[in-house]
C-alpha cells in the first residue's frame, strides 16, 4: 500500500467515526478508494474550515495531504463554490444506504468526486447519472472521472430537459421511482439543509 493510499484510509476512518457512519461500510470504503486530488484541480488549493469559513486556507504547495481531511475546498472562488463536505455527504450516503447493483441520479455533480464515490458504493453493474446545470463543470467532471470508473456517467448542462433527452440519457425519471432506484441532489449552495435526499429500497 503506497502513501497516499494509506492517507485516504486514515480521512476515511476518520470520516466513519465524525460522520458518523452507522448503516454502510461502503461509504467509508469508497472514500477510502477514490483519490480526492484528482477532482479539485492543481493545487496549491484554497481550503475552509466548516465552522471558519470566513478565514480560508491557502496551503503552501500542491502535496495531496492537505486535501484529506474533513474541509471545504474551493473549485471556484469567485463564485464561492466548494467541493462539499465530506462528513456532510458521508452521512447522507449513509442514510441512502446504497446497495451494489442500484441505480443512483445525481443532481449537482460539481467536478465529479461524489459522483465517483457513488459509482463506487453501486459498483459495475449498478449505474449513476449526473446531472450539472454548469456547463464549465460539467465539462471539469467529465475530465475528471475520464475512463477511471466502469460506471456509466451522463452529464448534462442544464437541469430543463425534455423527457425525451432524458431517455436518450439512458435514465428515465419513472426509474428512481422503482425499488432499487435513489435520487441524491443539491442547490448550487454550500449550506447543510440545501440537500435532498429520497430513497427506495429493493423489495
Amino acid at each position: 500500500m503506497d502513501d497516499l493510499a494509506r492517507l485516504r484510509g486514515w480521512y476515511a476512518e476518520d470520516l466513519r467515526l465524525r460522520t458518523p457512519v452507522r448503516r454502510n461500510p461502503a461509504v467509508v470504503e469508497a472514500f477510502a478508494a477514490v483519490p480526492r486530488e484528482r477532482f479539485l484541480g492543481p493545487g496549491p488549493w484554497r481550503i475552509l474550515s466548516d465552522n471558519r469559513l470566513d478565514q480560508p486556507f491557502e496551503t503552501p504547495d500542491d502535496a495531496p495531504h492537505w486535501l484529506y481531511h474533513d474541509v471545504l475546498v474551493a473549485i471556484d472562488p469567485a463564485r464561492r463554490l466548494n467541493n462539499g463536505l465530506p462528513s456532510f455527504w458521508a452521512h447522507n450516503f449513509d442514510y441512502l444506504d446504497l446497495r451494489r447493483g442500484e441505480r443512483v441520479l445525481q443532481v449537482g455533480a460539481g467536478t465529479g468526486y461524489y459522483s465517483a464515490l457513488l459509482a463506487e458504493m453501486v459498483g459495475p453493474h449498478g449505474r449513476v447519472t449526473a446531472v450539472e446545470y454548469d456547463a464549465a463543470l460539467a465539462v471539469q467532471a467529465r475530465e475528471n472521472l475520464g475512463n477511471l470508473f466502469l460506471i456509466h456517467f451522463c452529464f448534462l448542462s442544464s437541469l430543463r430537459r425534455s423527457s425525451s433527452q432524458l431517455r436518450a440519457a439512458s435514465i428515465r425519471p419513472s426509474e428512481m421511482n422503482a425499488p432499487g432506484g435513489s435520487i441524491a441532489s443539491r442547490k448550487p449552495m454550500s449550506a447543510r439543509n440545501n440537500c435532498r435526499l429520497r430513497a427506495h429500497s429493493p423489495n
